[in-house]
Parts: structure tokens; sequence; C-alpha cells
């Protein structure tokens, strides 16, 4: 018993590193200057969490399938606020290098 609980607890803690090395790697991606770079892992994390309601289409109530869909992307909404909230700074810092510019 102690054995499965060392090991539930490793791939928990392995699955954690995973998804806080691709929030990581979304972070720079979404600060490259072409913008879709950025928007290559909020897809495929989409296309991913779609998966399980394609499973659920056939003969399954309208809210489990719902619920699955926004349960399934959770990841994808995550991805896509770190990728917003960095274009923002950039468009912001842009702008403050244009005034700057225009102010010499």
């Amino acid at each position: 018993m102690a054995f499965s609980a060392g090991l539930t607890i490793f791939i928990l803690c392995f699955l954690l590193a995973v998804m806080i090395g691709i929030c990581i790697l979304e972070w720079f991606l979404s600060r490259k200057e072409p913008w879709w770079l950025g928007l290559l892992l909020p897809v495929l994390f989409f296309l991913l969490g779609t998966i399980p309601v394609l499973n659920l289409l056939a003969g399954t109530s309208a809210g489990k399938i719902l619920i699955t869909f926004l349960i399934g992307n959770i990841p994808t909404w995550i991805l896509l606020l770190i990728y917003v909230v960095n274009r923002q700074k950039l468009r912001k810092n842009r702008e403050l290098e244009e005034m700057k510019i225009r102010d010499l």
C-alpha cells in the first residue's frame, strides 16, 4: 500500500512539473514577435480537450457534454490567459517606446 501511495505522489508531482513547464514555454512563445507562435499551445490543448467531448456525443445529454468540454479545456483557458497578458504587456511597451521616440 505504501508503494502505491508513493507512486501516486510521484506521478502527481511529475504532472505538475510538466504543466509548469508548459506554462513557462507558453510564456516565452507568447512574447515572440510572430503573434501566432503563442497560440500554438492553446490550439493544441483545445483540440486535445475536445477529444473526450467527441466520445460523449452519442447518447449523452447536452449538460454532460458541456461540463466535459469546460473541464477538458481548463488548460486551454490558462494558456490563453498567459497569452493575453503577455501580448497586452508587449503592446503597452511598444506604445511607450513610440511615445519616447516622438518626444525626441
